[in-house]
């Protein structure tokens, strides 16, 4: 059991089947969100495109694919880790950290539920993506 045995009914008070409501809800807008970009995408491709023909404007094209690009990778990245707060309830690891298996503070868990790493974690673990970005 995770260091906060019952965090997942004090969380916001809702109770633990509501709170998995909550992940699973969340999940299904994302998707749904991915999904809906990917349609929206397309629509702006064959604009885009059109327009790029008409104008010449293959920076702009090109820019506006590294967005599309970096928004979907961010939706995937938080579909991932929305998941995995789901399976760490399930197996009663909510609360730990997924790196250490220290405690997550009760604060943060409260602000960002789906928090798998703690603060000082998350901090080194961005620090070093941007290393390599």
């Amino acid at each position: 059991m995770g260091p906060y045995p019952n965090i997942v009914l004090r969380l916001h008070r809702l109770s633990r089947t509501r709170c998995i409501s909550c992940f699973t809800r969340l999940d299904l807008e994302l998707r749904a969100s991915r999904e809906f970009r990917k349609d929206e995408e397309l629509k702006m491709q064959a604009a885009r495109l059109n327009q790029s023909h008409a104008s010449g404007g293959d920076a702009q094209k090109n820019a506006l694919q590294d967005n599309d690009r970096a928004v979907r990778a961010h939706d995937r990245m938080r579909l991932q880790t929305v998941r995995r707060a789901l399976e760490k309830i399930e197996d009663g690891s909510y609360g730990r950290s997924d790196q250490s298996g220290d405690p997550i503070p009760r604060d943060r868990l409260i602000a960002m539920p789906s928090s798998l790493f703690t603060v000082e974690e998350e901090e080194v673990r961005e620090r070093e993506a941007e290393r390599y970005d």
